[in-house]
C-alpha cells in the first residue's frame, strides 16, 4: 500500500487488519469485494481490533459484572420483545443464532466499549473486528454512519459504517445519549424494526442476519473505580442528571442489562448535558491552587481561630448598639445578606470556614495529643437521623424568639452569647463524636445552609464508575495519610444533593488518589428540578420558618401598613403572640392552600404508580417550589440593612474605637442611598424569587400553568405579603 514508509509497525498492522476486513466484506448490491485502498484511511479511525482489558477486580460491582458476563445471568437480564432471558449469560446471548441485540448499561469507568469488544472477540474468535463511531461524529455527518448519497458517506457509492459491517462484525456507538432526537429515532427504528426508511432503493438493510450493534455513552478509557453497585445507569426519574457514564452494547432484539433501566424507551434531555462543566477541567490550575493555599484549613487555622475571640471581646466590651459598634453591625447587617447572596452560587461553603466548628476540630486535635489512645465515638446514626434535624429546628425557633423578644440585633453582649452557645455545642459534640456531628445534624445555621445549598450552581460530584472498584474510601477517612477526609462523613459519589456538602473540597484536593472529584457548574436547583434530591419534612418546616422570619422582623412595618397600633409590641405577651403568628403564618397558608385546592389536582411524573400514571405530589415534595421565594424574601429583607448601614461603615468603626458621633461623621466619608433605589432592588429580588418559584414548581409537577393555578396563586399571594412587609412604611428595624 502506498505511503507505508515512515509508518510505525502498529499502524501497518492496523492497516493490514483493515484491508483483510474490507476484502472479506462483499458489496451489498453486487457481491464484489470493496477496494481496500479506497477506504483504509477513512475507516481506520473506527476500527477496534481487540479489547484493552479483561474484567478483573474484587469489588462487589466488578464481581457481579464478571458473573453476569461470563458465568450466569442476573436479575437485570431480560429480553426486549422476545421472551424471557432468565439465567442466560451475555456470552450465551452473544452466541444466539438469531443474533439479537444485547444491551449493557453501566457507569463511567466500567469500560462498556471494551466489554463489547471483549464479548465480540470471545464469541467470534476468528471473525472480523468491530467498528466504532461516536454520537458526535454521527451527528456531524449522519451519512458516514447510516450511508446514503445525501451526505459525506465513507464510499463514493454511498456506503456508511453500517453497510461495511458484515455478518461477523460489530458496530459500537459511543455516547449514544447525546444523539440528536431525529438521529436517535432512526437508530431506534433500526433496533426495533431492523430497517430504515429513506435510502435509495426503498429501505436500508436492517434485518440482515448477524448484524451486531454496540453503543456506549460516557468517557472512554476511564479508570475503574468504590465497591457498591451503582444505581440505574439511566433512570427516567432523574431527567436533570448528566448521564456521561452510560455505557452499553447493542444487538438487535433482546436486552441484557448491567443496570436496571432501558435506554431507548426513555426520552433524553440532550441540552442539559451541555451545562455540566467541571471547573477543575476548565480551569486546570484551580485544584493545585486550592492545595497550595491549604483551603480551607489555611484560612481557619491561620486567621479565623485567632480573630474570632477578638471579635467576641469587641461585642462584650464595646458599645452595645449597632449604630456605634461596627462588630455588631458586621454580624447582623453584613453577614446575613452576604450568606444569602452566596447560597445560589457556592451553596454551603460558609460551613467550611465557620468559626464554631474550628474550635470543635481544635478540641479534637488537642484531645488526641493529650490522650493518644482515646477514640472518638461513631455517630449514633439512628438517633441523629431521626431526632437531630428536629433538634436543630427547635433550636432555630428558640433563637428566633430570643432575637425578637430580647432585641439581639441591638444588643452586642447577647449576640456574643448566642455565638458562644453555638460554639459550645460544636465543641461539646466534637469531644464525644468523630468528625462534625454538630454541623451534620444539630447546628441550626448548618440546617439553613444545607437547605438553601440545594439552589447552588456549584456542586461537588464524581464520575461514579471510577469509584466502584476503589474500595479505599479515602474521601471519607484518610487517616493513614494524616488527612481528615470529608468532615461530614459523606462520600461524594453518594451525594443526592448539595445539602450534605460544605464545599471544603478536601475530597477533591487531598483525598481522592485519582482526582475523580469535580466541581461542576450546573443549573440552579438542579437536584430539586430533576427529582434526585432528598425531600425532608424538617427541611420544609425550616423553609417556612425562614419565610416567617421575614414577617417577624418586619412586624412594625406590617402593623403600620394595616393601620394597627405599634403598642402591641410593647407588651411581652402580645409581642410573643405576634411573633408566633408571624413565624408560622407561611406554613399555615401554604399547607392550607395545598389541602383545599392543590392536592386533588396537581400530580407529578417524577413518581409513577403501578398503572404508569402520574401519582399525586405530596406536600413535602411540592413545598420545595417555595424555596427560591423564601431565599428572595430573606435576601430583600436583610439586604436593606446592608444597603443602609454599609455606607456608614467608616464613621461607625471610628465610634467603636471611642470617637464621638459628631467627629466621626464630620471627618470620615459616608453616603446615603436613595429610598427609591433600595426599594427597587428589593422589588427586583422578590420578582426574581417569585418567577423562580413558578419555574421550580413546574419542574417538580410537570404540569401546565393552568393546572398549577392554585400553586401560582399561593406564590403570588405570599409575594404580595412579602412586598408589603419589606417595602412598607417605617424603619426596617424596631
Amino acid at each position: 500500500m502506498a505511503g507505508n514508509e515512515g509508518r510505525s509497525e502498529e499502524e501497518r498492522k492496523h492497516e493490514e487488519e483493515l484491508a483483510a476486513f474490507l476484502k472479506l466484506r462483499k458489496d451489498a448490491r453486487g457481491g464484489t469485494p470493496i477496494d481496500s485502498s479506497q477506504l483504509v484511511l477513512e475507516v481506520l479511525p473506527y476500527l477496534c481490533l481487540q479489547a484493552e482489558f479483561t474484567i478483573v477486580g474484587t469489588s462487589a460491582y466488578v464481581t457481579a459484572l464478571r458473573k453476569k458476563v461470563l458465568k450466569q445471568g442476573g436479575e437485570g437480564a431480560g429480553r426486549e420483545g422476545g421472551g424471557d432471558a432468565g439465567g442466560e449469560t451475555l456470552i450465551e446471548a452473544a452466541k444466539d443464532p438469531a443474533r439479537t441485540p444485547v444491551v449493557l448499561l453501566g457507569d463511567v469507568g466500567m469500560r462498556r466499549v471494551d466489554t463489547a469488544v471483549l464479548l465480540h472477540s470471545l464469541t467470534n474468535p476468528n471473525q472480523l473486528p468491530a467498528l466504532r463511531m461516536s454520537a458526535k461524529e454521527i451527528t456531524a455527518s449522519p451519512a458516514r454512519f447510516f450511508g446514503g448519497k445525501g451526505g459525506r458517506s465513507l464510499t463514493t457509492t454511498g456506503e456508511g459504517l453500517l453497510d461495511l459491517a458484515c455478518d461477523s462484525s460489530a458496530v459500537i456507538i459511543t455516547k449514544v445519549e447525546s444523539l440528536q432526537p431525529h438521529l436517535l429515532a432512526r437508530l431506534q427504528q433500526l433496533v426495533n424494526e431492523g430497517e430504515l426508511e429513506g435510502k435509495e432503493g426503498g429501505k436500508e438493510r436492517g434485518k440482515e442476519k448477524g448484524k451486531e450493534r454496540g453503543k456506549e455513552g460516557g468517557k472512554e478509557g476511564e479508570r475503574e473505580g468504590p465497591g457498591s453497585r451503582p444505581r440505574g445507569a439511566f433512570s427516567p426519574l432523574r431527567p436533570g442528571l448528566f448521564f456521561s457514564g452510560i455505557k452499553s452494547i447493542w444487538r438487535r432484539g433482546g436486552k441484557y442489562e448491567i443496570g436496571d433501566n432501558d435506554l431507548f424507551d426513555k426520552s433524553f434531555d440532550v441540552q442539559r448535558t451541555n451545562l455540566r462543566n467541571n471547573l477543575f477541567e476548565t480551569v486546570p490550575w484551580l485544584r493545585q491552587f486550592l492545595r497550595d493555599i491549604d483551603w480551607p484549613h489555611g484560612l481557619n487555622n491561620g486567621f479565623t481561630r485567632y480573630v474570632f475571640p477578638i471579635y467576641l471581646a469587641g461585642l462584650f466590651l464595646g458599645p452595645q448598639d449597632r449604630d456605634h459598634n461596627v462588630l455588631l453591625q458586621l454580624f447582623w447587617s453584613w453577614w446575613w445578606p452576604a450568606i444569602m447572596v452566596i447560597y445560589p452560587v457556592l451553596g454551603r461553603i460558609w460551613c467550611s470556614v465557620c468559626p464554631f466548628m474550628i474550635y470543635g476540630e481544635w478540641a479534637q486535635e488537642t484531645l488526641k495529643k493529650v490522650f493518644p489512645t482515646f477514640k472518638l465515638k461513631k455517630w449514633p446514626q439512628s438517633i441523629t437521623h431521626k431526632w437531630g434535624p428536629w433538634f436543630l429546628y427547635g433550636l432555630f425557633v428558640a433563637i428566633l424568639y430570643w432575637e425578637e423578644l430580647w432585641d439581639l440585633p441591638q444588643n452586642a453582649a447577647l449576640s456574643a452569647w448566642l455565638l458562644l452557645l453555638i460554639t459550645g455545642g460544636a465543641v461539646v459534640t466534637s469531644l464525644q463524636y468523630e468528625k462534625r456531628l454538630w454541623c451534620a445534624s444539630l447546628c441550626p445555621i448548618g440546617g439553613m445552609n444545607g437547605m438553601f445549598a440545594k439552589l447552588s450552581l456549584l456542586s461537588v460530584r464524581t464520575e461514579p464508575g471510577l469509584c466502584q472498584s476503589c474500595g479505599q474510601y479515602l474521601c471519607i477517612n484518610n487517616e493513614k495519610n494524616n488527612k481528615p477526609g470529608c468532615p461530614l462523613g459523606v462520600a461524594p459519589s453518594k451525594l443526592a444533593d448539595n445539602s450534605n456538602c460544605v464545599n471544603c473540597l478536601q475530597c477533591a484536593t487531598d483525598n481522592c488518589p485519582y482526582d475523580n472529584v469535580g466541581l461542576y457548574v450546573r443549573p440552579l436547583a438542579a437536584d430539586i428540578s430533576s427529582g434526585s434530591h432528598e425531600a425532608r419534612d424538617w427541611e420544609v418546616a425550616l423553609l417556612f420558618l425562614l419565610m416567617g422570619n421575614v414577617f417577624m422582623r418586619r412586624m412594625p412595618q406590617i402593623l403600620q401598613s394595616l393601620h394597627l397600633p405599634l403598642a402591641w409590641l410593647d407588651s411581652f405577651p402580645s409581642h410573643a403572640a405576634a411573633t408566633t403568628v408571624a413565624l408560622f403564618l407561611p406554613a399555615l397558608i401554604t399547607y392550607g392552600a395545598h389541602v383545599l385546592f392543590q392536592a386533588p389536582r396537581i400530580s407529578s411524573s417524577v413518581r409513577l404508580d403501578c398503572d404508569n400514571k402520574p401519582a399525586p405530589v405530596d406536600f413535602i415534595h411540592l413545598a420545595y417550589g417555595y424555596l427560591p421565594l423564601a431565599w428572595a424574601a430573606n435576601t430583600a429583607s436583610w439586604g436593606e440593612f446592608f444597603l443602609r448601614e454599609a455606607v456608614n461603615v467608616l464613621p461607625v468603626t471610628a465610634m467603636s474605637l471611642g470617637v464621638s458621633r459628631d467627629a466621626a461623621y464630620a471627618w470620615l466619608p459616608h453616603w446615603t442611598l436613595s429610598n427609591d433605589l433600595v426599594a427597587f432592588l428589593q422589588l427586583v429580588a422578590l420578582l426574581v424569587g417569585g418567577l423562580s418559584s413558578v419555574w421550580l414548581t413546574n419542574a417538580i409537577t410537570h404540569r401546565s400553568l393552568k393546572e398549577m393555578l392554585p400553586q401560582l396563586l399561593t406564590i403570588f399571594g405570599l409575594e404580595c405579603m412579602f412586598a408589603v412587609a419589606v417595602l412598607g412604611p417605617g424603619p426596617p428595624w424596631h
